[in-house]
């Protein structure tokens, strides 16, 4: 009776530990192009204080970049699918068209915002860089010691 008992036990635990290990990730909801830059624009707005004007024209450039940027997460996705990797020219020419982006986004927005806001929205896109940098920090060290154990 007392190995049944202790056979059952284990088992039960084994079972418990490996049903906390076969939980799912929260699955995040799939907007559109449209309520994404309709989000991230209202939040721009609760920040900088946007007039309706800048609202519009934010809005214009966030639905813009969304499209990009699922286009671009699409295209990734076929590739790591197909277990293809891109080439350092490859590589040179994203980063470099990202680079590219990025400063005329922000000239973009230095027309649009006044002084005041543009200062904000510049210091609050450093604030969230640097929060970018730290999880993604924190993600490979969790990598590493998955890949340890």
């Amino acid at each position: 009776m007392k190995k049944f008992m202790t056979m059952a036990l284990i088992a039960l635990f084994t079972l418990s530990v490996a049903a906390q290990d076969g939980r799912k990730k929260q699955q995040k909801p799939e907007f559109t192009v449209d309520q994404i830059a309709t989000i991230k624009t209202k939040k721009m707005t609760l920040l900088l204080d946007l007039n309706a004007q800048q609202q519009q024209q934010i809005l214009a450039i966030n639905k813009q970049k969304v499209a990009e940027h699922k286009a671009k997460k699409e295209a990734r996705k076929k590739m790591r699918d197909s277990d293809q990797k891109p080439t350092s020219d490859q590589l040179f020419e994203q980063k470099n068209k990202q680079l590219d982006a990025m400063i005329a986004h922000k000239a973009e927005m230095k027309q649009i915002l006044t002084a005041e806001q543009y200062e904000t929205w510049q210091k609050t896109r450093k604030k969230k860089g640097k929060e970018m940098k730290q999880r993604k920090q924190q993600r490979m060290k969790q990598r590493k010691q998955i890949r340890r154990s």
